[in-house]
């Protein structure tokens, strides 16, 4: 928005007046506009990620947060000064419909508020679900399960079956793990499929099941093909890249 000011100066002296008149455009910017709010990239219980339309004229942002229309602010929100188009919101109460609102800023002055843009957290029990890896370090008795940490996880929870989850491997029905992202694994059976699966846990609840990921363990007593990963089309030449059985030799080696 530009908003034109005149402004006029007169100069007095015993001989003669000079009046200088100058008009100076000073452009307050327009407001922005503030995006469908998302729930936070890690857990949508207690995180909101607001964005907002980048102003050309804009040197700041101010955000306001609230929970009651703006008649009170979410601590921090209101009149947040930001620089870039993003914020990052935790520490919120599960299941609350939040509002937000933006206004530009520069040297000449401060947009009206943009649009309000409602987003509701996630109810309690709602945590994201755990993404698991492919199982690592397999050997013919064991392997390592591995996982991808959720912020505001204190812990998982771990279920490791032979069957689909008809049955549980012992100690692995719901066995609680701590901050981390592996559990080495013990005691299994050569040339068996596996199958485990996780939950995240904190204080607001449990998530649901994460993915089933499939874990084949190893022959008790391999081959030299099966040792070097060696395998075969239906002529029963070779397939495997010579420099992946060399790897797998010098591997062997080594043991």
């Amino acid at each position: 928005m530009k908003t034109n000011f005149t402004f006029s100066l007169k100069v007095f002296s015993t001989l003669f007046i000079l009046t200088f008149s100058h008009l100076v455009c000073a452009q307050i910017p327009l407001a922005p506009v503030a995006k469908p709010a998302t729930p936070g990239v890690i857990t949508n219980i207690w995180n909101i990620n607001p964005t907002w339309s980048t102003v050309t004229e804009a040197t700041g942002y101010e955000l306001d947060v609230s929970v009651d229309n703006f008649a009170t602010f979410v601590t921090g929100y209101n009149a947040k000064v930001k620089t870039n188009t993003a914020e990052y919101i935790s520490g919120l109460t599960p299941g609350t419909s939040y509002k937000y609102r933006v206004r530009a800023t520069n040297g000449s002055g401060t947009s009206p508020n943009s649009n309000v843009v409602e987003v509701t957290t996630g109810a309690s029990g709602s945590l994201q679900t755990v993404v698991p890896k492919a199982g690592k370090n397999v050997s013919a008795t064991g392997f390592t399960a591995e996982w991808n940490t959720m912020a505001g996880a204190t812990g998982y929870q771990l279920d490791i079956s032979g069957d689909n989850f008809a049955t549980f491997l012992a100690g692995y029905n719901s066995k609680s793990i701590g901050a981390t992202s592996t559990e080495v694994v013990t005691g299994l059976t050569a040339t068996t499929t596996y199958q485990y699966r996780l939950r995240t846990v904190n204080g607001s609840g449990i998530s649901a099941n994460s993915a089933v990921t499939n874990v084949t363990t190893l022959d008790a007593n391999p081959n030299l093909s099966q040792l070097l990963d060696i395998t075969f089309d239906t002529d029963g030449k070779i397939t495997t890249d010579i420099s992946t059985a060399a790897d797998n030799i010098f591997s062997i080696a080594i043991q």
